[in-house]
């Protein structure tokens, strides 16, 4: 799977119109702008809210098989990077759901031999503060992994954040405060400040 480069945030009003109206028409040229724009964008908020490489790029199909099939419901009340974003959310909360339902099988149990993903290292001064804070994000439940991801991440504002999750603005103010503290204060060593 392939990662897209630019990013359909950076699209003014009247582009993401354009497309819009594009890809209502049935334009396959507009959805695999569509695709490219926000490719790499799903596939990093799949791999953080699943935590596997392999289901987060099965998710990511399934995001852009349902954005496919369901674009022209699409109201525009929300940008349309948002609208996709909550799609992939709610692609990750469902598989993550499913999985607590069933027995968890083990990476390699298929005697199939497990992929080293060769990511580039850190520089040592660093690597602490990037695995401490990997390792907070990971131990959050999914809402505040998405939360974390679309904000600090993907960089979206508390509107759009909430727009995805369901929240009002107010509301993602308070849960993204309320998670910067309960971030920092696992960091200090489980004192908030």
């Amino acid at each position: 799977m392939e990662t897209g480069g630019t990013n359909l945030a950076a699209l003014s009003a009247p582009e993401e119109q354009l497309l819009l109206a594009q890809l209502r028409a049935g334009s396959r040229e507009a959805f695999r702008t569509l695709y490219q724009r926000l490719l790499g964008r799903v596939l990093a908020l799949c791999r953080r809210l699943l935590g596997d490489e392999q289901a987060a790029q099965d998710a990511t199909q399934e995001v852009f098989l349902r954005v496919f099939r369901s674009f022209h419901t699409f109201q525009g009340e929300a940008r349309l990077a948002t609208w996709v974003f909550r799609i992939a959310t709610n692609v990750c909360l469902t598989e993550l759901a499913r999985r607590s339902r069933r027995p968890q099988d083990l990476p390699g149990q298929d005697g199939a031999p497990q992929d080293d993903l060769e990511a580039p290292q850190p520089s040592p001064e660093t690597l602490v503060t990037t695995d401490q804070l990997l390792a907070l994000v990971e131990g959050l439940s999914p809402d505040k992994r998405a939360a974390f991801h679309l904000a600090f991440v993907e960089g979206l504002s508390a509107a759009e954040v909430g727009q995805v999750l369901g929240e009002s603005r107010e509301t993602m103010l308070k849960r993204l405060q309320r998670l910067r503290i309960e971030l920092a204060g696992r960091l200090c060593g489980g004192a908030a400040p």
